[in-house]
């Protein structure tokens, strides 16, 4: 049933929108806490902004380059693609 079948890919694309988002979030306090000293601070903050909720993960521990955050990401979109 065509209905039917388009009903599927919406919730299967509303489901993993909404998984992607939380991955992403779980990663960067999961690296957030492994890379930053016991004296270190991670900040976790979010706000609403025009219907939308922002988040805003800081942390004093080492930083990733360009190319580390572009590998990083890869895994993570590869794992959706499979």
């Amino acid at each position: 049933m065509p209905l039917e079948l388009s009903f599927l890919k919406i919730f299967y694309s509303l489901f993993l929108q909404q998984f992607f988002k939380q991955q992403i979030i779980i990663n960067i306090i999961n690296n957030a806490l492994r890379y930053t000293a016991d004296e270190g601070k991670l900040k976790i903050k979010s706000r609403l902004d025009k219907n939308q909720v922002v988040a805003c993960i800081s942390d004093t521990g080492i930083d990733m380059n360009d190319k580390q955050i572009q590998k990083n990401f890869k895994t993570i979109l590869s794992k959706f693609s499979q």
